[in-house]
């Protein structure tokens, strides 16, 4: 089950973090909800663009068991002994695997395939079983987002809370709002809602996008053609662990706030990576530097670069260490480098 996420507008309260306690779960961790605003366009034909990520956790509910100990791991797969998963039930509902203790507390992994007690898990290349992971560790099972899950169905009417959708001649004449983001196999896609198929749409591609995956930890741009407003809100369990996942070396990722808080670009944590090229290293230039793109304070999309000092925004001098990233925020990396993967690590922005 997907966790709660509707657009509507909500009262929102004022909160450090920016979420609202309910109860608890079988997770023993705090929910409650988080609302990101989607700016209007200002001008016709002028979208205006919001990075946009998913907020909290929810329990995935599979059959058989959804949290336990790892009893072997390899270098794509974790076994669970005496599982009673559902083959590849898991990777058909979106289904993600979160360490909950160990070396690699707080890490997400996609789960791409499973057996009965096996899954294997996208890990962009990395070898799980030198990297920390072991035997012995805990894990939760929880439930991702899709194109549809966090956006819904849209309208071809421009109503408040409700995706621009249209035909696709009006996407090609970009009159409809459209959505950026990563496919499974890490390429820029770009997705609109096709009001005759009732569908979410691929550019160049005519069949069902619905189920495209938003991981946890990800994110989108969302283009708004519309006038009027969105305000989504999510509902779920609050992270209480450090986020821990993998980013490649060279190409592009989307990065999402993933945590319900207000935060800066050196909430990302991208230059504690060790092959994060920034220009204090020598052979270095701007053009060369690893980057991270999203908006600046006056809702523009730029890409910012890191001097080893401060982060800087392309083209300008000052620093943008306080740029803000609102709680559901994103923005999505351009690497230069080569190498293998490495596990980034964002540690937890409050205490519970």
């Amino acid at each position: 089950m997907m966790k709660k996420t509707s657009l509507f507008a909500v009262l929102t309260l004022a909160a450090t973090p920016a979420f609202l306690y309910a109860q608890t779960t079988s997770f023993s961790d705090p929910v409650g909800y988080v609302t990101t605003p989607i700016a209007a366009s200002i001008s016709p034909g002028v979208a205006r663009i919001t990075p946009f990520s998913p907020v909290m956790l929810e329990a995935a509910n599979v059959t058989g068991t959804s949290s336990g100990v790892v009893s072997a791991v390899t270098s794509n797969t974790v076994t669970v002994t005496s599982a009673g998963w559902t083959v590849n039930g898991l990777s058909a509902g979106q289904t993600y695997l979160q360490l909950t203790s160990g070396n690699q507390n707080g890490l997400v992994l996609r789960i791409i395939s499973n057996t009965e007690d096996t899954a294997t898990v996208d890990t962009v290349g990395l070898d799980l079983s030198s990297n920390g992971i072991a035997p012995s560790d805990t894990f939760n099972l929880v439930v991702g987002e899709t194109l549809l899950s966090l956006f819904g169905a849209g309208s071809p009417t421009p109503t408040e809370n409700v995706v621009l959708g249209g035909t696709s001649s009006q996407f090609s004449s970009r009159s409809v709002d459209f959505v950026v983001a990563l496919d499974t196999t890490r390429q820029l896609r770009t997705y609109y809602f096709d009001t005759t198929a009732s569908q979410w749409r691929r550019s160049g591609s005519g069949s069902d996008q619905g189920n495209v995956p938003i991981p946890p930890y990800s994110g989108v741009l969302y283009y708004r053609l519309a006038n009027t407003p969105i305000t989504l809100a999510q509902s779920g369990n609050v992270p209480t662990r450090p986020l821990r996942y993998i980013i490649p070396a060279s190409g592009s990722v989307f990065l999402g706030r993933f945590f319900p808080q207000d935060g800066t670009l050196s909430s990302f944590q991208l230059t504690s990576l060790p092959s994060w090229n920034n220009t204090s290293q020598s052979g270095i230039t701007v053009t060369l530097a690893d980057k991270l793109v999203t908006v600046d304070g006056t809702g523009q999309l730029r890409p910012f670069y890191f001097n080893g000092t401060n982060w800087l925004r392309a083209g300008s001098s000052s620093a943008q260490n306080t740029t803000a990233v609102p709680a559901g925020g994103a923005g999505y990396t351009i690497r230069t480098g080569s190498g293998a993967p490495q596990i980034l690590t964002v540690p937890l922005p409050y205490t519970l």
